[in-house]
C-alpha cells in the first residue's frame, strides 16, 4: 500500500527545488544588495545536496506509474531551467528580461531534443545535454577569468592555438565552480531518479518525429528573425552574457559572423575605384623595414597612473630623435594577436567585419593582391614573417603565403637560421632577445642589393601571469595602489625585459650600414586581473561607458629610424592606418590601401571593433547606415576578402 506521505513529501521536495531556483533568479538584486551574494551561494549548497539526499533516499516503489511519470517528465523539464541558474552563476550580475530568460532556457532545451531524437532515451538525452551545458558555461567562465572576455564561437576555430599555450595559465577552483559542480550532480542525480522507459518501437519512431517537428518549428522561428540587427553590447562581450545570457549572446555572436555582401556593392565600382588611383613613383634609396608586433605590449598608465619601484619601459619612453610616437586603438583585449595582425597587414578594420569574427581563421583563404606584404613584394623588397612559436598557431603557416610573405621563420624552423642551443627562454616562452636574434641574423646573411620588410610577432609576453619558477624575477612592484596584484607585477616585470631588448635591437641598427625602420607597437593589452583595472578606474567595469572602457583597448607605437625624420609625439590612430605612418616614415610611395585610407580618414579618424570617433571627435558605434565614409570602408573590406585576384591588378 502506498504511504500518502511519502507521496506528498516527494512532490512537496520537487515543487520546493522549483520554486527555490525561481526564487533565485528572481531575487539575485535583493541577495545581492542585502547580504555578501558569495555566502549567499555557499548556503545553496546545502540546500542542493539536501535535495540529492531526498531523491537517493525516496523509495520510487511507493509511487503510482501515472506519479512516477510525471515526475518524471517534471525533471526533464528542469534540466533547462537548471542549467540557465548555472550559466547565471558563472556568468555574474544578470540584467535581462523574462522574455530573453526564457529564450536561453529554449537553448538549453533544444539539445535534450536533439540527443533524444539519436537515442530515443530521456535520461540519456538530458545527461548529455547537462553536460554540453556545464562545459559550455564552464568554458566561458574559465575563458573570462584568464584573459578577460568570455567563450566566443570563433574560440571553437582556435583551439589548436590554445592547446598550445593554455599550459602556461594557472587557473584555481573558485565557488562558482563548486556551485556549478553541486547544481550538475544534483541535475544528473534528479533526472536518472525518475527515469522514463519507452518500450514499444512505434513509440519510438512517434516519439522521434515529434522531436523532429519540435525542431523544426524552432529552425522556422528562428529563421524568421534576423538576430544580426538584434542590438547587443558587442564592445564587451562579459556584459553582452549580463543583458542577453551565455547561450543568447552566443548564439547571436554566431549570427553576426557571417560575411555578407553589403547593400548596394558593386565589385566593379570598387576596382574601378583602386585601379584608377595614381601609382607614386619609387625612390632610388630604399630603406628595410623592422615591424615587431610585441605580445601584449602595452602601457597600462593610459587607463591610470601608478607607481612602480623600478621603471619598466624606460628606454621605449626615452626615444625622441628620429621617432614618431603615439598611441593606437586595437580592437582586441587579453588575446586574440591574429586580428591585431589583420588590421595592420591589411589595412582593414576588424570594426566594419562581423562582430567575434577571426579572419585568419574564416576570410582569408586566397591569395590576395593589396595585402601590405604583397606591396612590399611589388616594390622589390623580401617579405618575411618570423614569430618564434609554432607556425600552424592562428593558421598562420596557411595565411602568410597568401598576405604575400615570402618566407616564415617560426619556431619550428629557427635551428636552420641560428644555433638553437643560443635559444633563451622565458617562463615558457622564447625571449625578445632570441626573436630579436633570428631577426638580426637575416640581416646579417642577406645580400647587399637586396632590401627586407621583416615583420616579427614575439610571443615572451604571452599570458597568463602566475608563472613561479625559480628562473624568473617579478622584480617590477607596484608601490601606490590598495589591491595586491601579482600577475600585473609580473607582466610589468617582462616589459621591463623586453624594454631592454629593444634598446639592444635599436643599438645595433644605429650603426647598421643601411637605412633602416623599425616600428613597434603591441598586439593588445594583457588580461592581468580585472581587480587592477577597476582600482585604476575607480569603478567596476560594467559601470564604465564605451568611451571609458575604450583605454583598456589603447597601445603605445614608435617608428624609428637610423636616418633623419621629423619627431613627432602624441600621434593617436588606430592600427588599421599605421602602415600609413611606416611608409611615410620611409619615404615609399602608398600602396592604393593607403590611398583609400586618405579618403577617409578624416570621417573616421580611428576606429576599431567596438566603435569609432568621428570627424567632431565624438565616440560612435560602426553603424554603416549612418556614415557615408563606414558605408564605403566596408565596401572595400568585403571586395578584398572575398573578390579573386585578377592579373590587370596592382597594389
Amino acid at each position: 500500500m502506498i504511504r500518502v506521505s511519502n507521496v506528498v513529501k516527494t512532490v512537496i521536495g520537487v515543487v520546493l527545488m522549483v520554486a527555490m531556483l525561481i526564487f533565485i533568479n528572481k531575487s539575485r538584486v535583493l541577495f545581492g544588495l542585502g547580504m555578501n551574494f558569495e555566502e549567499f551561494q555557499y548556503r545553496i549548497l546545502y540546500v542542493y545536496a539536501i535535495g540529492v539526499l531526498v531523491l537517493l533516499m525516496i523509495d520510487r516503489r511507493l509511487l503510482l506509474k501515472g506519479m512516477y511519470n510525471a515526475l518524471g517528465i517534471c525533471a526533464i523539464v528542469a534540466v533547462p531551467f537548471i542549467m540557465m541558474q548555472l550559466s547565471m552563476l558563472m556568468a555574474g550580475d544578470s540584467e535581462y528580461a523574462f522574455a530573453i530568460y526564457m529564450i536561453n532556457v529554449l537553448l538549453y532545451f533544444i539539445p535534450i531534443v536533439v540527443f533524444f531524437i539519436i537515442t530515443n532515451n530521456l535520461s540519456v538525452s538530458a545527461t548529455l545535454a547537462i553536460v554540453l551545458g556545464v562545459l559550455f558555461n564552464a568554458t566561458s567562465y574559465v575563458l573570462n577569468n584568464l584573459r578577460g572576455t568570455p567563450f566566443v564561437p570563433t574560440d571553437i576555430l582556435a583551439v589548436g592555438t590554445a592547446a598550445k599555450v593554455v599550459g602556461n595559465y594557472e587557473f584555481t577552483p573558485s565557488w562558482e565552480l563548486v556551485s556549478a559542480t553541486v547544481m550538475t550532480v544534483f541535475a544528473i542525480v534528479m533526472v536518472w531518479s525518475f527515469p522514463i522507459k519507452l518500450k514499444y518501437r512505434r513509440s519510438a519512431i512517434i516519439n522521434r518525429c515529434a522531436g523532429a517537428v519540435f525542431l523544426g518549428i524552432v529552425v522556422t522561428v528562428f529563421s524568421a528573425v534576423n538576430f544580426k540587427n538584434i542590438s547587443m553590447d558587442v564592445f564587451d562581450q562579459y556584459h553582452a552574457n549580463n543583458t542577453h545570457g551565455t547561450a543568447y549572446s552566443f548564439f547571436i555572436n554566431c549570427c553576426k559572423m557571417t560575411l555578407e555582401k553589403p547593400q548596394g556593392y558593386n565589385d566593379k565600382q570598387i576596382l574601378q575605384m583602386l585601379n584608377g588611383m595614381e601609382e607614386e613613383p619609387l625612390p632610388e634609396e630604399k630603406p628595410n623595414i623592422i615591424v615587431i608586433m610585441n605580445e601584449s605590449y602595452a602601457d597600462l598608465k593610459v587607463v591610470g597612473d601608478f607607481k612602480t619601484n623600478i621603471p619598466y619601459n624606460k628606454f621605449f619612453m626615452s626615444l625622441e630623435k628620429n621617432t614618431v610616437r603615439g598611441n593606437l586603438i586595437v580592437s582586441p583585449f587579453g588575446g586574440y594577436t591574429c586580428n591585431s595582425e589583420f588590421e595592420f597587414l591589411s589595412g582593414l578594420s576588424m570594426g566594419l567585419l562581423p562582430m567575434g569574427g577571426t579572419p585568419y581563421l574564416q576570410y582569408i583563404n586566397k591569395k590576395g593582391t593589396y595585402f601590405l606584404p604583397e606591396y612590399m613584394n611589388s616594390l622589390g623588397y623580401t617579405t618575411i614573417a618570423l614569430h618564434p612559436y609554432y607556425a600552424r598557431c592562428w593558421n598562420r603557416n596557411t595565411v602568410y603565403p597568401l598576405l604575400g610573405f615570402d618566407k616564415f621563420i617560426s619556431i619550428d624552423n629557427m635551428d636552420k637560421y641560428q644555433d638553437a642551443n643560443q635559444f633563451e627562454y622565458m617562463r615558457s616562452y622564447m625571449s625578445d632577445n632570441t626573436s630579436y636574434s633570428a631577426l638580426i641574423n637575416q640581416f646579417e646573411t642577406k645580400k647587399d642589393d637586396e632590401r627586407l620588410f621583416l615583420f616579427n610577432v614575439t610571443m615572451q609576453n604571452h599570458g597568463g601571469y602566475t608563472y613561479g619558477g625559480y628562473d624568473f624575477d617579478n622584480d617590477v612592484r607596484i608601490t601606490n595602489m590598495r589591491g595586491s596584484y601579482p600577475q600585473t607585477e609580473q607582466y610589468l616585470s617582462l616589459i621591463r625585459r623586453s624594454d631592454k631588448a629593444l634598446e639592444i635591437l635599436i643599438d645595433y641598427f644605429k650603426n647598421y650600414k643601411e637605412p633602416t625602420v623599425i616600428v613597434m607597437f603591441g598586439d593588445h593589452q594583457p588580461g592581468v586581473e580585472l581587480d587592477f583595472y577597476e582600482e585604476l578606474y575607480g569603478a567596476s567595469l560594467d559601470e564604465l561607458s564605451g568611451e571609458q572602457i575604450l583605454n583598456r583597448y589603447k597601445i603605445p607605437f614608435i617608428i624609428w629610424t637610423n636616418y633623419e625624420q621629423e619627431s613627432k609625439s602624441d600621434v593617436n590612430t588606430s592600427l588599421n592606418y599605421l602602415s600609413d605612418y611606416v611608409l611615410e616614415s620611409a619615404k615609399l610611395p602608398k600602396s592604393k590601401i593607403n590611398m583609400f585610407h586618405d579618403t577617409v580618414k578624416d570621417d573616421i579618424p580611428c576606429i576599431n571593433a567596438q566603435g569609432h570617433y568621428d570627424a567632431n571627435g565624438e565616440w560612435k558605434a560602426n553603424n554603416v547606415d549612418a556614415s557615408e565614409a563606414l558605408k564605403k570602408y566596408q565596401a572595400l573590406e568585403y571586395f578584398m576578402l572575398t573578390h579573386k585576384a585578377g592579373k590587370d591588378e596592382t597594389p
